[in-house]
């Protein structure tokens, strides 16, 4: 089984450290499941995969450590609408552009060298430290209804 990246693991591991939580088992099998999924994902298809590894974990542990694992930087959380929320693993860089189909719940991470520069431009210019950007852009899927 490949474990997530070092980082990742280190960099959840510091923030449970910073605020006085400890990294346990359910903890570290709730990451590998995230990795592991490789796509976004909601909370429970977290809980079927850890269920499919032998980790089940209460729902409130899932739902906690997801929690922290955003905390941490390790995932981010893209809203469709507010009652769907999806986790992805970070890119780690603080900026991230997504597609989403509101109506299949279809979403296409989009990588835009362009973007970063114009999203880095703006701060700057406003005399603002640049940190990163998330994006979010609602459109029909070309394989969904339109509308």
């Amino acid at each position: 089984m490949t474990q997530p990246p070092g980082p990742l693991c280190a960099l959840f591991r510091r923030h449970l450290r910073d605020v006085g939580l400890k990294y346990t088992p359910e903890r570290a099998k709730t990451l590998d499941a995230a990795f592991h999924i490789g796509r976004a994902f909601e909370v429970d298809e977290l809980m079927h995969e850890l269920s499919l590894r032998g980790g089940g974990a209460s729902k409130a542990t899932v739902y906690r450590t997801v929690r922290l694992m955003v905390d941490a930087g390790v995932l981010e959380q893209i809203l469709i609408d507010r009652d769907r929320a999806h986790y992805r693993i970070s890119t780690g860089d603080g900026s991230s552009t997504t597609l989403i189909d509101p109506e299949s719940g279809r979403m296409l991470p989009v990588d835009d060298p362009q973007l970063n520069s114009v999203c880095r431009d703006i701060a700057t210019k406003s005399g603002w430290s640049y940190r990163g950007y998330r994006i979010q852009i609602m459109a029909n899927s070309p394989d969904g209804p339109a509308s």
